[in-house]
């Protein structure tokens, strides 16, 4: 009796192993929550950060009063002293308007931290950022103490470093393999981002698990310092 009793133990163990096992299986191969709940929403999130990480650049923005109408007009041009401890970023090249729009010459040497512009206007609007085309030191300009509205300094999409990152996605510089590895994405996916501004999207499958995510971004134009708000798709397969 003692004997039977321990094989019928024996098998229930069996059967509920089976059972477990089983259903293990199941879950993996049916359910995939390993995959489609986690892991390839992880993967759209380090897409993102990538992506701003190869994309971004640092811009800072501020309206600028370069002189006292009382102290007599300056003649042919200004250049004002800026501090480089007013600000979070490091000043490099500027783009500088008047407050009627339109570009003005304009050049900041590092060295002596001076904006120079070439006109005589009062007031000015200044933005500056490393992906603005460095310009010609402009001589002979008055020296000015400027007075500086608010400085608005953040990181924006640059749409120069985002063409270039849709010449390496298409092999034009660069290549994919090498973007992937640039940006730390699993070899094992494949990513598409897409925008009305660029499309980087490669053979996108038509069964399978697709994960995709909107995201709304700042994007800098460079030619003439034009900022506008973009939606990019982001898929990973």
């Amino acid at each position: 009796m003692k004997r039977g009793k321990k094989g019928a133990g024996h098998l229930e163990m069996i059967t509920a192993f089976v059972l477990f096992f089983t259903f293990v299986v199941f879950l993996l191969i049916y359910i995939k929550p390993y995959k489609i709940g986690t892991l390839q929403g992880s993967v759209v999130a380090g897409l993102h950060d990538s992506f701003e990480e190869q994309t971004e650049t640092e811009l800072v923005r501020f309206f600028l009063q370069s002189y006292d109408p009382a102290e007599g007009t300056p003649d042919p041009c200004v250049k004002n002293s800026l501090d480089q401890s007013w600000f979070q970023y490091d000043l490099t090249n500027s783009l500088v308007k008047g407050v009627n729009g339109l570009e003005k010459d304009s050049f900041f040497d590092e060295a002596l931290s001076e904006l120079q512009i070439g006109s005589i206007d009062r007031y000015y609007y200044v933005m500056v950022s490393s992906v603005f085309d460095e310009s010609d030191v402009i001589v002979g300009c008055d020296l000015m103490l400027p007075e500086l509205g608010d400085i608005d300094e953040k990181k924006i999409i640059s749409h120069k470093k985002l063409m270039k990152m849709h010449d390496a996605y298409y092999g034009i510089e660069g290549s994919y393999a090498d973007l992937k590895e640039e940006m730390n994405f699993p070899e094992a996916y494949d990513f598409s981002i897409v925008s009305d501004l660029i499309t980087m999207e490669g053979v996108v499958p038509e069964e399978g698990d697709i994960v995709a995510e909107d995201f709304i971004e700042e994007v800098l134009f460079s030619e003439d310092g034009r900022i506008i708000n973009e939606r990019f798709t982001l898929k990973v397969w």
